[in-house]
């Protein structure tokens, strides 16, 4: 479990809020489910960097870390990946243990890390607050500020954050492009109706010692290939996946034929534990790959198709 606290432990100061832009929906109004033509904030120079946003949802204060390129461009359309921390972290914390911001200045895409209240984020129904309302809150705020092209929203996580991924990917299949979860308990979700398919990326170490790689039995929807291939029957991919090793200790499992240009894969780190391969070079050995720059190369490949 230290792991996966890590991203927890270390403060972080929190800027001020942005300003400018559409405010997010009133506490207490309805949230629209489908995503708008357009951003709103198209037209309008982003300032490069990091902020603070806050929304509030449920009664709540919400905030989210907000890391801006300076590459995105007012009149240009940029991708925007949500960023979930895993159980006992934060949105900034998270922000600097990842790395993504890195990625994000070399690639182009807006990257947002947000909080979950008391660190940990409600991925059923009830027992806590509506963590997908928040976050399509915070969809809405951000594209009322920015130029984010609607066919690019992307979403990924680790752990605790990794099975909230997974539920923004059934609960916001008409915004989600492409989900790429990591080492995510999945045997707590809800049943999954996504409105579209969804190109999914599961990540999972074979030792993880904290969310077993086996789930609560080979073969099941809760284990790293059983929830995969759940996806797989939903996008209406083929039944049996191709084989190919990225790295002498990462194998990656692709389910071809996909409905609409979607595509669903698994990611095999064998002998590694609970965490994202390659953020911390002394918990990944010799041979597997850099988690970041592979889920942004598979998020990025699979835009939503226009329909």
């Amino acid at each position: 479990m230290a792991v996966v606290l890590a991203a927890g432990l270390a403060a972080v100061a929190v800027g001020c809020a942005g300003s400018g832009g559409a405010p997010a929906p009133e506490d207490g109004q309805p949230v629209a489910s489908g995503q708008p033509a357009k951003s709103r904030g198209c037209g309008r120079d982003p300032e490069p960097g990091a902020r603070t946003v806050s929304v509030r949802s449920g009664g709540l204060e919400r905030t989210a870390r907000v890391h801006v390129p300076a590459r995105v461009r007012p009149a240009r359309p940029a991708p925007l990946l949500l960023v979930l921390h895993g159980a006992g972290g934060t949105g900034p914390d998270f922000e600097r243990y990842t790395g993504f911001s890195e990625l994000a200045d070399r690639e182009g895409f807006v990257a947002v890390y947000p909080s979950a209240v008391n660190r940990f984020w409600t991925i059923g129904a009830g027992g806590g607050p509506d963590d997908v309302r928040f976050l399509t809150e915070l969809l809405d705020r951000l594209q009322g500020e920015l130029c984010v092209d609607p066919a690019r929203v992307f979403v990924t996580g680790l752990s605790n954050g990794g099975g909230m991924s997974a539920r923004l990917a059934c609960a916001l299949g008409d915004r989600i492009a492409a989900a790429a979860p990591v080492a995510g308990a999945y045997g707590d979700l809800p049943p999954c109706d996504p409105a579209r398919p969804v190109s999914v990326l599961e990540m999972h170490g074979d030792a993880d010692p904290v969310v077993p790689y086996e789930g609560d039995g080979p073969g099941s929807e809760s284990s790293a290939v059983g929830f995969a291939r759940a996806w797989a029957e939903r996008n209406g991919c083929r039944s049996e996946p191709t084989r190919r090793r990225l790295a002498p200790r990462a194998v990656r499992l692709d389910w071809p034929g996909c409905r609409d240009a979607s595509a669903v894969a698994h990611v095999r780190l064998l002998g590694f534990g609970h965490d994202i391969p390659g953020v911390i070079p002394r918990t990944s050995p010799p041979g597997t790959i850099f988690g970041p720059a592979e889920i942004w190369r598979f998020l990025s490949a699979h835009p939503r198709r226009a329909t």
